[in-house]
């Protein structure tokens, strides 16, 4: 069901009136799990608060369900009929909600009826509680998390980011501009999808995006893929515009060519961006991806993403850029408040030629800086520009050893010496028994002795 509100819309609506009385009867079997997350919500805070209650015109509310009154209102953990009465603008109401399996399906209905006639319009009743839930949830431009297998939600601020946050190939900036300004200018939300080693500036890129517009009133919902994907997809229409975040796409859904793959969240993944329910233009995306051979060639073909974003490369301006950053944001170093030495120091053509042939993240840039800072801070003698490139290369030796040794191995290479430990050469057996136990200790070598003669 996709229903369009804004917050302010609920004080703008007026009743519709028509020509001859009739009771209210307004039947819809379009809903879903997520208009019912939300009227349960709002129904809940009105019974609690009666302060709330009369700013909304309601009073005398209860729910009913199976010849029982209930003191909360459950419409999404439970199947069957669940009634609420309260009386608004002197019209006795009754919603009531049933949910239902048939076939495998679930099925949401709401009945909206009145206990007497009145000239109003029906729909319009259904329509301004509908407005009234959405708007008192405050999920409207708001930044949402939504767990994985679950469909409920919980409101958080969002890290702030920005574009001077983040240093990035000039054509990639403005792929990120361009998102912000179709919306815009278009009112369409676009479909991203952003592949590259960890580090490299995706999942920044996706919070600079979404920074920026939320500040223009759209809802951020970020959540995995998984079993209640079109149900969350529902409540980002409902709550439209709004922008879908997924991370790491490829570990939810996989790719059939690899052979590691959940083909139900495929299916719901595919069936979302392309299928006969597809996606509204209000509704956007925001996916990242370590790997693109690990994510189904399905997934990222043209037409269900608009532009897949590549960051695999950085340039020698993005890297000097990158150590600024560290070096402003972990010690509050900038070129205009600190000592020129410092900043010459770390501010080196040869420091980045370093980082940049190495073809090292941006994550690997900015870490790397803040820990040669904390060393440097920690001794006593002065450090040079040849102590800082040996130390960088001491790094980048660790990275390329970690990329070639297998460190689940079972059994230990000769000369390990248990777990993190190697011998400089070969073991003398002389050596090994060679103890001194002190001169209070004789029970103790000669046992030692005897041992040493014994092997």
């Amino acid at each position: 069901m996709k229903i369009e509100v804004t917050q302010k819309q609920e004080f703008k609506f007026n009743l519709n009136k028509n020509k001859f009385k009739e009771q209210i009867r307004y039947e819809t079997a379009s809903l879903n799990l997520a208009f019912y997350k939300i009227f349960s919500d709002f129904f809940n805070m009105i019974y609690q608060d009666k302060k709330l209650a009369n700013e909304h015109g309601i009073k005398d509310i209860v729910f009913f369900r199976e010849k029982f009154f209930y003191e909360n209102l459950n419409l999404t953990g439970t199947y069957g009929e669940n009634t609420v009465f309260f009386t608004y603008k002197n019209l006795r109401l009754n919603f009531s909600f049933d949910r239902y399996k048939q076939h495998n399906e679930i099925y949401y209905t709401l009945i909206v009826t009145s206990s007497i006639k009145t000239d109003y319009e029906s729909e319009a009743i259904f329509k301004i509680f509908l407005n009234k839930a959405i708007s008192l949830s405050n999920l409207k431009g708001s930044y949402i998390e939504m767990p994985p297998d679950l469909f409920s939600w919980k409101r958080k601020e969002l890290e702030k980011r920005g574009f001077d946050d983040i240093f990035l190939p000039i054509t990639t900036f403005n792929d990120l501009h361009l998102f912000i300004n179709v919306f815009e200018k278009k009112d369409i939300m676009m479909r991203y999808l952003m592949v590259g080693n960890p580090g490299t500036g995706k999942t920044e890129s996706t919070l600079i995006i979404a920074n920026e517009l939320l500040k223009r009133g759209v809802t951020i919902i970020k959540t995995p893929v998984c079993e209640f994907l079109k149900e969350k997809i529902e409540l980002a229409e409902a709550l439209a515009p709004c922008v879908i975040m997924f991370d790491d796409l490829d570990l939810s859904i996989g790719s059939r060519s690899k052979g590691g793959y959940s083909p139900k969240e495929l299916q719901n993944f595919l069936d979302a961006l392309d299928g006969t329910d597809k996606i509204s233009e209000k509704v956007g995306i925001l996916a990242t991806t370590n790997s693109s051979h690990l994510l189904d060639l399905a997934a990222q073909r043209p037409g269900r993403f608009e532009k897949i974003l590549v960051f695999d490369t950085l340039t020698k301006s993005n890297i000097r850029d990158i150590i600024l950053k560290s070096l402003k944001y972990n010690f509050k170093i900038t070129l205009e408040n600190s000592p020129p030495e410092i900043i010459k120091l770390f501010y080196n053509k040869e420091i980045v030629n370093k980082f940049h042939e190495a073809s090292v993240t941006g994550a690997h840039v900015y870490n790397s800086i803040k820990i040669l800072k904390f060393k440097m801070d920690m001794l006593s003698e002065l450090v040079d520009l040849e102590w800082i490139l040996k130390e960088i290369q001491n790094d980048l030796d660790i990275m390329d050893k970690l990329k070639k040794t297998d460190h689940l191995k079972t059994n230990l290479s000769p000369g390990t010496l248990g777990i993190g430990f190697k011998s400089n050469g070969e073991d003398n057996d002389a050596d090994l028994f060679n103890v001194d136990c002190g001169a209070e200790a004789p029970e103790l070598r000669e046992e030692v002795r005897r041992n040493s003669q014994r092997n």
